[in-house]
């Protein structure tokens, strides 16, 4: 298929490919040549995709764009978009954090600033819910407010759903939140390289001291947590909502980097890395993985869901689905042309 387009990059551009105007249909392009979409390619030649986020019929996720290009909000079927995804917004913000949707509605933030579009679209531009002194690091919404993890302040900020206040800070101390997850009235957060806490209408309350936790999610009875390494194991692990002050239960310590976790109340599903560091450091092809494991205990064994993954993101699950973001054939943490949504079967 040849589309009349100008092109850079063709060793990579999976539109084009070897050269202008050679469109791999879904399919990766790897040193200028197309492969075979696998199977499972919700949308491919995304530009360094991250976050996703779920609702009954779509699926969402943050481009962050590369070098010259704007980050956009996308939106994808479930059932597929013909890998012509729709550009809910776009523009050129600063380190924006992943997507957060509620109410017909997706959340972000950015640098000085937190943003929402309807989920159906918003062509006159991003609604601006509140702007000042802010570097965000995460973000979760709910109907108590959006709360969002701020560098500036290390400091966990709860802003009105409708905007047009100033935030209210429900906790602060030496170390910014980095990961966040809202389970009903309870926020849980990590705080960088210190420990898990938890908010809720009696207070604030440390769960687990120590680790570096990385990813956090919240399915209505359960938290499930990820952590990171260096020179020990990363884990997932989880624990009941109820209970959670006991502590959670390790489920595996066979973890480089976990960008992503989520559950479904029967098992735990996660993304690695397969590479400690947040920015992926030094990568080879083909580390990363998708994996799951029971509630129950897998015996440090996952359950592989896709291997050999290339700089997997976020991930997030529905009654039938798992999906996540990746840098497709890229192993450049700062910027690829042919990210990927992927989904699997549960």
């Amino acid at each position: 298929m040849q589309v009349d387009t100008g092109c850079d990059a063709t060793q990579t551009d999976p539109h084009n490919c070897g050269g202008c105007g050679i469109d791999c249909e879904g399919g990766a392009c790897v040193e200028g040549v197309c492969s075979s979409p696998p199977l499972g390619v919700l949308a491919s030649g995304q530009q360094t995709p991250v976050g996703i986020a779920l609702d009954d019929a779509n699926v969402y996720w943050m481009n962050l764009g590369i070098s010259g290009s704007a980050a956009q909000v996308m939106k994808c079927a479930k059932t597929g978009c013909g890998n012509a995804p729709t550009v809910l917004a776009s523009a050129p913000w600063s380190a924006p954090t992943r997507l957060a949707v509620y109410g017909g509605t997706v959340y972000w933030a950015t640098e000085s600033v937190l943003l929402s579009c309807s989920t159906d679209g918003c062509p006159a531009g991003p609604t601006v819910l509140s702007s000042g002194a802010l570097q965000p690091t995460d973000i979760a919404v709910g109907d108590a407010g959006i709360y969002v993890g701020d560098s500036i302040q290390h400091a966990l900020l709860v802003y009105p759903l409708a905007g047009g206040a100033n935030p209210t800070a429900l906790w602060s101390s030496s170390a910014a939140p980095a990961a966040i997850a809202l389970g009903g009235t309870t926020v849980y957060f990590a705080t960088t390289g210190v420990s898990l806490l938890s908010c809720g209408a009696a207070g604030c309350a440390t769960i687990v001291s120590g680790g570096m936790p990385t990813a956090l999610a919240v399915d209505g009875a359960n938290v499930y947590i990820g952590t990171e390494t260096s020179m020990s194991p990363g884990t997932v692990a989880w624990c009941p909502e109820a209970s959670c002050a006991a502590g959670p239960k390790l489920l595996t310590s066979r973890v480089t980097y976990c960008a992503g976790i989520a559950g479904d109340g029967t098992n735990l599903y996660f993304s690695d890395r397969g590479m400690a560091g947040a920015d992926g450091g030094s990568a080879f092809s083909g580390l990363g993985r998708v994996a799951k494991c029971p509630l129950a205990g897998c015996t440090g064994n996952p359950t592989p869901v896709a291997g050999f993954v290339n700089l997997p993101q976020q991930i997030a699950v529905d009654g039938t689905t798992v999906y996540w973001t990746d840098f497709g054939s890229s192993t450049n943490p700062s910027g690829t042309m042919d990210g990927r949504v992927m989904t699997a079967s549960k």
